[in-house]
């Protein structure tokens, strides 16, 4: 197999792979259920056919500051049947492999975990270091592609993030002024470690997604008093261009401010302004390429500390709309598949990462969040709130 594919660890990349042991696993995961036997000869070709046309697949951390890399290993990504029997599919309970760190200095940093259970699944797990949702998604594509022996669409660019954004010679962002901002479940409750997660499927067509959860969390926080709402909204550059070529983190994150008076129309033409005049990385990212990793962990945990001690948060959540998808193409090697949807990257220091992705007349909605702030039933009182405040087109 070829092994030429590198690339530098970008600032961001950085950081993530510091996230990664701090909030562990911190990763993509992309979950399809549908019908069918799973051939294991044809799965281990198709994966390792995937992974060759889309080698961001194969990477390991080589290296340390400024000289780290992320070097294609030739190795392609595992694959590991898992006992799902008792895992609804639902909430994590029963799926404690959806937990399992990545070995991103030794091994791999992407696996498919095969698991049983009533309905079959597939786990497609990536690190959030090496790539974004999207790229996950192109990855999975493939591999689907080449069960259906399908030509492979690839991705074989090695350009790094940051030097993609810089490419689109967007102005610098400004500093953000991050500040104590409500939760929409609450003060913190103990001290558990660790996050949780509850999935719901709707039915129905929805529009303007994105501007009702926010109104929406918006509601729930001020339950729990006045303060500061302020959301954030991963955006894919993918968008800017037409064909990137890679799997690597090209999503980045704007910042917007939910007042007592907002409306879905005004939300709307927030988030419109935000995507109008999109900017660029800021400046000090460069830092977690010079500062030890060590210490961006102590940062990490004590940023985290305080949080969960003062009760309030640098912003009330993160929301994202994955878009209406074409099931169709995860369809493969005997396998059907009947739904799918996304577990978001979980940290500790945000109060609740809400996304959604659709595909047919279905909706798959999920809301994760640190346990301190989702136990005593809080987690699902917030995602039956929000969903009874979706309003279908």
């Amino acid at each position: 197999m070829k092994t030429t594919y590198q690339r530098k660890v970008s600032p961001v990349e950085r950081l993530y792979t510091v996230i990664a042991e701090t909030d562990p696993p911190f990763c993509n995961t992309m979950i399809v259920e549908g019908t069918g036997a799973i051939d294991l000869s044809l799965w281990e070709k198709a994966v390792a056919a995937a992974s060759e046309a889309n080698p961001g697949s194969r990477l390991v951390y080589k290296g340390r500051w400024l000289w780290a890399k992320w070097v294609d290993s030739g190795v392609a990504p595992p694959i590991r049947f898992v006992d799902g029997s008792k895992w609804s599919g639902y909430e994590p309970d029963g799926a404690s492999f959806l937990y399992d760190p990545f070995p991103f200095m030794t091994s791999h940093t992407c696996e498919v975990l095969m698991v049983n259970g009533g309905p079959p699944r597939i786990v497609f797990r990536t690190l959030h270091a090496i790539m974004d949702g999207t790229g996950t998604l192109m990855w999975v594509q493939d591999i689907f592609r080449a069960l259906r022996k399908e030509p492979l669409v690839g991705t074989p660019s090695t350009i790094t993030d940051d030097k993609f954004v810089a490419g689109l010679n967007l102005p610098k962002e400004k500093p953000v002024r991050r500040k104590k901002c409500l939760t929409p479940t609450g003060l913190p409750d103990g001290a558990a470690p660790g996050f949780t997660w509850k999935r719901r499927t709707l039915e129905g067509k929805y529009s303007r997604l994105l501007p009702q959860m926010a109104l929406a969390t918006a509601k729930e926080a001020r339950k729990h008093g006045q303060g500061n709402v302020m959301i954030v909204v991963p955006h894919d550059f993918r968008r800017r261009v037409q064909d990137p070529g890679t799997t690597a983190n090209l999503s980045r994150r704007f910042f917007v401010d939910i007042p007592p008076d907002a409306t879905i129309d005004s939300i709307s033409q927030e988030l419109k302004e935000k995507l109008d005049h999109l900017t660029g990385d800021p400046g000090f990212a460069t830092l977690f390429v010079s500062i030890p990793r060590s210490w961006l962990k102590s940062l990490a945990i004590s940023t985290r500390e305080k949080d969960r001690q003062r009760g309030f948060y640098k912003d009330s959540g993160t929301l994202s709309n994955g878009g209406k998808l074409p099931i169709e193409l995860l369809h493969g090697g005997g396998f059907v598949t009947k739904k799918f949807f996304f577990l978001p990257p979980l940290m500790e220091t945000k109060p609740v990462f809400l996304s959604t992705v659709g595909y047919g007349n279905t909706l798959e909605v999920v809301a994760a969040m640190p346990r301190v702030l989702a136990n005593n039933g809080r987690l699902e009182r917030y995602l039956d709130n929000i969903i009874a405040e979706l309003k279908a087109s």
